[in-house]
């Protein structure tokens, strides 16, 4: 039973009539005589499906205990649901059961009809001595209607061993309890996980006009190649070098304070250039860029350069008619036949230039700066009699910004703020104009979000499958999977099997 059934059971042993009741025989834990009767031995078998014959060769096996013509040993087992059971009314010798079973079995495989069996059986044993009552000793109980139990190894030859193959379909829960089937379902859940979980990085490319701009650099690099300005106003100096004195001459004296700084314009009506170079700053230093407005009776624009965390001096380079005027001094008027330079001396790794510009040239700003920090928003003091307030303020214009691993564009409305954890890339394109600043940057970004003021922030981060699969193959891929999944639960639930009628 414990390895799925089987098709016939036979007995051959000792029965015992006891009080008009037939029982077997059989042997308990100490070899002592136990006496099984029709309820116990009807329950054994209860359940056990495959289970077609039941051949009980012992006394008194297929008499009736009772008027039920169900009752006995033979009978109880057919009342249970067995098909045939062949047993024996009265004693029977040993002899006579090999007879019987021999010419039972032999015949039963011939035809496979249990009634014709038994028939053929009892014939034998009545050739065997005509005299004697052996031969009517075997009886069958039987729920067949044409008495057929398999069919016959010719008719079973005949139609190639696939006869009456019926496939059947049976609801089996207990068989989710198997992990296999989940396999597929749980790949399902991942690919859907990762379809909406956001990926810690993603490359992204920023197109913005902004109206400060505030940046670390990654690397060495040189920011402001060169810008032509109508007039430069510096503070936070320690020192600063003028044209007139010799190159090896030493900086002006720094007091306690530091320089105040200075301002540096054209002469009127002069035709003077007046150029604003960087060296390269060194890796981690940080510039901001900032948008003032117009200034001044020409409304030229004005920008304000921050320089931090740099030793690094700065040089500007004129030609012609120039005013110097210390913040603290006398002012100074300068003419220069030749260019000539002022070399500034930032105060404590900072300076500040106020600019105003005489005309822009787009090409004149370094193409790629490389940064691992980028600032797109600026602090904001409001003061009144009752309070103080401090906050942050996007810089944001307008602009774009384009994710690589969706292909998707984000249009950037003024007022709105771009938000993101780190960046790591180069800013390129970076541009200076009359209504702010542009920049373009490329590279990858983390936590990317994009938020409205009263709205709540929405991310532009690309999924973790987005950074493998494509927009349209990982919904065809998700599809698949999920219908993967839906058929494999189904059909281990189904159940589907093909049963067939099998040989003895």
């Amino acid at each position: 039973m414990a390895d799925g059934g089987f098709h016939l059971l036979h007995f051959f042993g000792h029965g015992q009539n006891r009080g008009g009741a037939s029982a077997l025989v059989m042997e308990d834990d100490q070899g002592r005589a136990q006496f099984v009767g029709e309820e116990l031995l009807a329950e054994v078998f209860l359940g056990v499906r495959e289970l077609r014959l039941v051949t009980l060769i012992a006394c008194h096996g297929g008499a009736p205990s009772s008027q039920d013509p169900f009752s006995g040993l033979a009978g109880r087992l057919v009342q249970r649901g067995l098909p045939a059971v062949v047993a024996m009314r009265r004693a029977v010798s040993v002899e006579d059961g090999h007879l019987f079973t021999n010419h039972l079995y032999g015949h039963l495989v011939q035809t496979g009809r249990a009634d014709a069996a038994v028939n053929e059986a009892r014939q034998q044993l009545y050739l065997a001595n005509p005299r004697g009552i052996a031969w009517s000793s075997p009886v069958l109980y039987s729920r067949l209607t044409d008495g057929r139990l398999w069919l016959p190894q010719e008719e079973e030859a005949e139609k190639g061993g696939v006869a009456e193959e019926r496939p059947s379909f049976q609801i089996s829960w207990r068989r989710l309890l198997n992990p296999l089937p989940w396999l597929p379902a749980l790949a399902c859940l991942a690919l859907l996980a990762l379809g909406v979980w956001p990926a810690p990085k993603a490359e992204a490319r920023f197109d913005l006009w902004v109206s400060r701009i505030s940046f670390q650099l990654a690397k060495s690099a040189t920011v402001v190649e060169r810008l032509r300005l109508q007039e430069i106003a510096a503070t936070q100096l320690a020192g600063l070098r003028l044209p007139t004195l010799p190159a090896t001459a030493e900086p002006a004296p720094v007091s306690s304070g530091g320089m105040k700084g200075f301002l540096l314009r054209l002469g009127k009506g002069s035709t003077t250039h007046l150029t604003l170079n960087t060296l390269p700053l060194p890796a981690g230093a940080r510039v901001a860029l900032e948008h003032l407005g117009a200034e001044g009776e020409d409304a030229a624009e004005a920008y304000r350069l921050s320089f931090d965390g740099s030793d690094q001096e700065l040089r500007v380079t004129f030609e012609g008619d120039v005013v110097l005027k210390p913040l603290d001094a006398a002012p100074a008027f300068l003419h220069l036949e030749t260019p000539d330079s002022l070399v500034l001396y930032p105060q404590s790794r900072s300076l500040d230039l106020d600019v105003l510009f005489a005309s822009f040239a787009g090409d004149e700003i370094a193409r790629d700066v490389p940064v691992d920090k980028l600032a797109l928003l600026r602090i904001v003091e409001q003061h009144t009699a009752a309070q103080s307030m401090v906050r942050e303020e996007s810089t944001l214009l307008g602009g774009n910004v384009h994710v690589r691993a969706t292909g998707k564009s984000h249009p950037l409305k003024k007022g709105e703020a771009l938000r993101f954890a780190a960046v790591t890339g180069s800013l390129t394109g970076l541009r200076l104009g009359k209504d702010g600043i542009r920049c373009v940057f490329q590279g990858r970004v983390s936590k990317l979000e994009r938020a409205a003021e009263g709205l709540q922030p929405e991310s532009l981060m690309p999924s973790i499958l987005d950074l493998w699969i494509s927009g349209r193959a990982q919904r065809a891929v998700q599809a698949a999977s999920g219908l993967l999944a839906i058929l494999v639960l189904l059909l281990t639930v189904l159940n589907v099997r093909s049963h067939e009628k099998e040989n003895v």
